[in-house]
């Protein structure tokens, strides 16, 4: 899910910058044609990227590992104090 929003906005964004490209009609200073080249050259790295990586379900995050250690850590409390209780 999250690599198609990433595809759509990353192709809006290059539709977007064409469409000013086009409306500005090639009359650029040098910061204008730097901020062109930044506001194209993202994305379209982006959609490099994403087009060019296979999606795995490999990848873990440090978010996902702290997730799993609070996970055992309560596992592990519920389990001492099950035992106490006996």
């Amino acid at each position: 899910m999250l690599r198609i929003l990433v595809l759509v906005s990353s192709v809006i964004a290059i539709v977007v910058v064409a469409y000013l490209f086009a409306t500005h009609r090639g009359n650029f200073d040098l910061e204008d044609f730097i901020t062109l080249i930044l506001l194209v050259g993202y994305p379209s790295l982006v959609l490099f990227y994403v087009i060019t990586t296979k999606p795995t379900t490999d990848n873990v995050t440090y978010l996902d590992l702290f997730f799993e250690r609070r996970r055992l850590e309560e596992k592990a409390k519920i389990n001492k104090l099950k035992s106490d209780a006996k």
